[in-house]
Parts: C-alpha cells; structure tokens; sequence
C-alpha cells in the first residue's frame, strides 16, 4: 500500500499492560498529515460524519467550521472517537515501546480474511481474533469468567482494563 510505505512493523519485544474496550484513535501526527488533513481539505464534512473530535491549536473546534485551505496540519490534533469508522475496531491491546506500536482489531474485517490486513495497517498488528485475544488474556491474567470480555468487546460503553500483570509478546517476520 502506498500512503504506508515504511511502516512496517518492527521486530520488537513488549508486554501487553491494558486492553481498551470501544477505543478512541489518538492519530498519530504522520497519519493526520498523510490521512486525515487531505481528507478534510478535500470534504470539510468528512470528519464530523466519521465520528473525528477536532483541536486547533489544543482547544476543541467544530470540524465543519475549520478554513481547511488556509491551515496547516501542525496547529491539528485528530481523536476520532469509537464507531464503525474508527479503524482500531472494537478493541485495543496496549503496550509501551518507542514505536507506539499496539494490537488492535479492525474496522475492515474483510483485509484479514483476504490476506491484506498486513498491508493496510500504518505499524500496528491487527489481530486475527480480537475477542478470543481479548477473552484469553482477562481470564488467564485477570480472573474474568468466561464469556466476560466477549460480551464487552461485543458492546457496552468504552472501558480500559489494566492487567494484573504485563503479558509478554514478541514480534517477528517469517
């Protein structure tokens, strides 16, 4: 994918320390001026209609209200919060590295299953299985009954939980 040339995702070792139910996207600076920013030049709606909370210059502005060509990207902060838009999908699995690199579901379920989910992500891991993911590390590290953290991922309001303890992960490409 072009716009995500050089955002691979690096070899790195981490620890998962919360999963995020119903996340918001903190974008990134490089994809609010890749991304975001031409989208709103190019439709002044379109962020208000995907669900995007807009700050110029630290302070919440109306999207639609914004002068997009007579502006630069730098004085922007982007959150577009949870919804059928926000490409983190219905869950996020942070950890701590340099890279800002987490695991998340998608908005796009069908990049997976046709083998391109790799190759639409800016850095991140999309997980395969998100809600068994998520079921797997709240029940074994945080003692959640069964079916707990599905019924979260599947609805209700968005919520972080901390792991009792950091659940070690490590990337690599074969």
């Amino acid at each position: 994918n072009a716009k995500t040339v050089g955002w691979t995702t690096p070899v790195i070792t981490d620890s998962v320390h919360t999963v995020e139910f119903q996340p918001a996207w903190y974008v990134p600076s490089s994809l609010a001026a890749s991304n975001v920013f031409p989208m709103a030049r190019a439709d002044s709606l379109s962020l208000y209609r995907q669900g995007f909370e807009t700050y110029w210059n630290g302070r919440a502005v109306d999207s639609r209200l914004v002068p997009w060509d007579s502006v630069s990207v730098r004085e922007f902060r982007f959150v577009q919060r949870p919804g059928p838009s926000n490409p983190l999908g219905r869950v996020k699995f942070l950890m701590h590295n340099s890279y800002a690199i987490l695991i998340h579901d998608t908005n796009r379920r069908e990049t997976l299953a046709d083998g391109r989910g790799s190759t639409m992500s800016s850095g991140c891991v999309q997980a395969g299985d998100p809600a068994a993911l998520a079921e797997y590390l709240l029940t074994t590290v945080n003692g959640w009954e069964a079916g707990e953290a599905t019924a979260a991922w599947r609805g209700g309001p968005r919520r972080g939980v901390k792991l009792d303890r950091p659940f070690p992960s490590h990337f690599v490409y074969l």
